[in-house]
């Protein structure tokens, strides 16, 4: 996957150290999604994207179309992980960023685009998430009751 899309070439080692470095970052920017949902963001979150931009050596450079992007000057999975940064950070310029959320289901936690008029959806999908969510709710509301 990272490979098909451009973030690593096929030839890269790639090693335990750098999965758990990737899955940090993963759940970094899941915890800054999260803030769009009203969710704390963690400093070991920050400091987790801080420490993958500053290793990865990220600059601004201008494309042959003049328009200015972040590169990584690192090579391989650092630079891989640069280059999601960079990412992230051309989705945040983007009025669209607080439409990116996290499912509301704790059992979930996936990162879905709100397309609701008023900004309040709160699951990834109604049809799974949303309707576990608000029957797990009636049944703890109903044993309370009873």
């Amino acid at each position: 996957m990272v490979v098909a899309n451009g973030l690593l070439g096929g030839t890269e080692p790639v090693g335990d150290s750098d999965l758990k470095h990737a899955v940090a970052l993963r759940e970094a920017i899941r915890s800054v999604i999260g803030a769009n949902s009203g969710s704390k963001v963690y400093p070991v979150d920050i400091a987790t994207l801080n420490e993958a931009a500053a290793a990865s050596g990220l600059r601004m450079r201008f494309g042959a179309d003049g328009k200015p992007r972040l590169e990584p000057e690192a090579t391989g999975v650092v630079a891989a992980m640069g280059r999601i940064v960079a990412a992230m950070y051309a989705a945040m310029e983007d009025e669209d960023w607080t439409r990116l959320k996290l499912c509301s289901s704790q059992a979930c936690k996936w990162a879905f685009y709100d397309r609701s008029k008023n900004h309040s959806s709160r699951w990834c999908t109604m049809a799974s998430c949303g309707n576990r969510e608000k029957a797990r709710r009636f049944r703890s509301q109903t044993k309370t009751h009873a």
